[in-house]
């Protein structure tokens, strides 16, 4: 009787891996296209950065006038007109909280493809035919969740130090961060009971 159930356990064990292989495949090839479509604004974002801030001169000439009639300075007037503040106060373009803005899109691209790596590594080690319960893996889980701890850190500090910030914008990262830990809580103890498994056969 113990050796039957015994089979059963591995079987329904070796089954549910192998649909957990199948499964990561569809995971990892949408991780990589997100990686690559934050990696790729990213690009774009720093290279406006560097197109703002090496022709700082000519932008502003072309944003304040609106000559966006035809050909690089409509091209110029579409990228920056959006993106540019302007400082109502001074009475013109502001071109420090324009650098600001672009070098937080720009950590934003970056803390995503980040996370979306981290959600790659897992999965592909599962495709590779390991177990999900790993200390690796659970390391992954934990990175996530250290990062969204620090950018919810850093909103409600920010919320503080500038005017205008909500408090409420921390909100969202520390539910992410909550989830994360919690996620990496349940693979903590599914790697002891894998580990204690293991030991046991």
């Amino acid at each position: 009787m113990v050796t039957m159930r015994t089979s059963l356990d591995v079987n329904s064990k070796a089954r549910a891996l192998t649909r957990l292989q199948e499964e990561s495949k569809t995971i990892c090839q949408a991780a990589k296209l997100l990686i690559g479509m934050y990696l790729c604004s990213g690009l774009f974002y720093l290279s406006i950065l560097a197109a703002g801030i090496v022709f700082q001169d000519s932008v502003i000439r072309i944003l304040e006038q609106g000559d966006g009639l035809k050909g690089w300075p409509l091209l110029v007037y579409v990228l920056f007109q959006y993106i540019v503040p302007y400082d109502c106060a001074a009475g013109r373009l502001s071109l420090p909280a324009f650098a600001f803005s672009l070098a937080a899109r720009i950590m934003v691209s970056g803390i995503g493809a980040y996370i979306f790596y981290c959600i790659l590594k897992v999965f592909q080690s599962i495709q590779n035919g390991e177990s999900p319960f790993t200390a690796r893996i659970t390391g992954y889980w934990k990175r996530c969740s250290s990062v969204f701890a620090a950018i919810a850190m850093i909103l409600f500090l920010a919320s503080f130090v500038l005017r205008g910030a909500s408090v409420v914008l921390s909100i969202f990262p520390l539910i992410f961060a909550c989830f994360f830990y919690a996620l990496s809580l349940i693979f903590e103890y599914g790697t002891c009971l894998q580990t204690e498994s293991d030991e046991t056969l």
